[in-house]
């Protein structure tokens, strides 16, 4: 096994996204020789011209540093390694189930590079009993590595999940806590050390089954939790009651910290991880399975309301405002903004329907099948004078809060302006 204190160790990183492409400038930062992978050849194209196409604080001032030290190439092939770290999406398919072919399919090409010793890190997000999997998958691609050489010849297996949001990917990746699981105590020891070369927040050492449950359960506890807020919201708002009075005046209690509703739940996290545990474990996932229901049934609930509240006014146009999944980034992976806006579309087709969203210049591939919806650049946002839904409380539209009168039909929280105006945070 190589020492990964050495800067002369070569890192290879499979998946260029959103954690990826951070993961790998920061071990190019301190000094690591790294390659990047990917598989699609616009996004190598694009690095390599030199763009970065992430809306991330500090992210292209790190890769145009890293450029320039020439420590960091990109190709769509994978390269031989001591280190290699896979960091491709986990997206969910049919019946919520986790498709790990695209992690599959990232092994298959590490396994041929192997020649004795390299340690093999996982940072996407998995289902539990996946690292085990893999072990299996490589031990029998590659039965020549555990027959010949001894332990030393082996593999090394880690698993180590990312715990950052979007918007603040770089901050984060350094500052926050880290877990590393493995099923060795001398590979802990050298994962860790590489990670500590740029994570100051701290690095725990754990069984690999622990860490792949920890990452799920971080994500689906936040999940309970705003499924929480977004119920309470739902029955503040059949009563007429202030939904925002209730969390304020209930969160002076000392033990209670109930989270601001939203319109449902997004991101590449919160809105699929849990879901890994509950197709995994379907008798034991109650409220977990519960709690994703009420945060789409809340998506619904809004799209439900602003239909009704667009044939009551009698409108032929409206804006929306803001389709990103939360506040301030250009990430729309799982929206619920963009889902409002497809229920709308698609019960509305004789309505215009204008999007527009600062960090995002084009109509996401979610909304293109429908002929009534058009994209708005953010420059002409001013122009706006009405039937405005705010669905995403990015900083661009903050001037537009501050309303002075509402209708009732609304709950008391939903702020309107001009005409009427939808303001629901999004979590």
């Amino acid at each position: 096994m190589k020492d990964c204190g050495s800067e002369n160790l070569r890192i290879c990183v499979l998946g260029l996204g959103y954690i990826g492409l951070p993961t790998a400038l920061m071990f190019a930062n301190v000094g690591y020789r790294v390659h990047g992978m990917d598989v699609s050849s616009r996004l190598i194209d694009d690095l390599i011209a030199g763009n970065v196409d992430f809306s991330e604080a500090g992210l292209n001032t790190l890769f145009r540093q890293v450029r320039q030290e020439n420590k960091f190439s990109v190709s769509t092939e994978v390269t031989a390694a001591d280190v290699f770290i896979v960091a491709v999406p986990t997206p969910k398919g049919t019946g919520n189930q986790p498709i790990l072919e695209p992690l599959y399919s990232a092994i298959d090409k590490v396994v041929p590079l192997l020649r004795g010793g390299e340690i093999l890190i996982i940072e996407s997000t998995i289902p539990p009993g996946t690292i085990r999997k893999v072990e299996e998958k490589i031990y029998h691609a590659r039965p020549d590595l555990y027959n010949n050489g001894g332990e030393g010849n082996v593999p090394k297996i880690a698993y180590v999940p990312e715990r950052v949001i979007p918007g603040r990917v770089i901050q984060e990746i350094i500052q926050n806590r880290r877990i590393v699981g493995v099923s060795c105590n001398l590979v802990g020891e050298s994962v860790s050390r590489l990670y500590a070369s740029f994570v100051t927040g701290g690095i725990d050492t754990v069984t690999v089954e622990v860490a792949e449950l920890c990452k799920l359960a971080e994500n689906s506890f936040r999940d309970v939790n705003i499924a929480f807020a977004n119920e309470l919201s739902m029955i503040c708002a059949s009563r007429g009651i202030d939904v925002d009075a209730v969390i304020q005046h209930a969160n002076l209690h000392p033990r209670v910290e109930i989270l601001q509703p939203g319109i449902g739940v997004g991101g590449h996290c919160v809105a699929v991880d849990p879901w890994f545990l509950a197709t995994e474990f379907p008798q034991e996932s109650d409220l977990i399975k519960t709690a994703r229901k009420v945060n789409t049934k809340k998506t619904n609930w809004c799209a439900k309301r602003i239909v009704s509240a667009i044939s009551r006014r009698g409108l032929d146009e409206i804006y929306f405002l803001g389709l990103a999944f939360k506040p301030n980034v250009g990430d729309i992976r799982e929206s619920p903004a963009i889902q409002i806006v497809r229920f709308v579309a698609g019960n509305r087709p004789d309505l215009s329907i204008k999007v527009a969203d600062p960090y995002i210049d084009y109509i996401p591939p979610e909304l293109n099948e429908f002929r009534n919806i058009q994209f708005v650049a953010a420059a002409d946002l001013d122009q706006i004078k009405g039937n405005c839904f705010i669905l995403v409380e990015h900083r661009d539209y903050q001037k537009y809060s501050g309303a002075d009168f509402q209708f009732d039909d609304f709950p008391p929280n939903l702020n309107v302006i001009s005409d009427w105006m939808y303001d629901y945070r999004s979590e």
